[in-house]
């Protein structure tokens, strides 16, 4: 499981989650991510978009893994109060 920071807002607990999912009908599937804070509303969303190879799915685009770095490495605010709290 991949450890999200806390909200910069907030401090709250961030979740990722599927939101989507389809199929092209032409051997591409799809799956929607967001990674983000509810209490706030701030996500990022990303998609995924693969084929399976050898019935393993095969990667043109993460969206699980862009969403979560998307959410892991935005550039901190300093010294902020969800900061302060959330280490309290």
């Amino acid at each position: 499981m991949v450890k999200l920071k806390p909200c910069p807002f907030c401090g709250g607990k961030a979740e990722i989650r599927e939101y989507s999912q389809g199929h092209s009908g032409n051997g591409d599937y799809t799956a929607r991510y967001k990674c983000g804070c509810d209490k706030c509303k701030i996500f990022f969303d990303k998609e995924s978009l693969f084929r399976l190879v050898d019935g393993q799915p095969k990667f043109e685009k993460n969206g699980f893994e862009d969403a979560t770095n998307a959410w892991n490495n935005r550039p901190e605010i300093e010294n902020s109060d969800a900061e302060q709290e959330g280490r309290e």
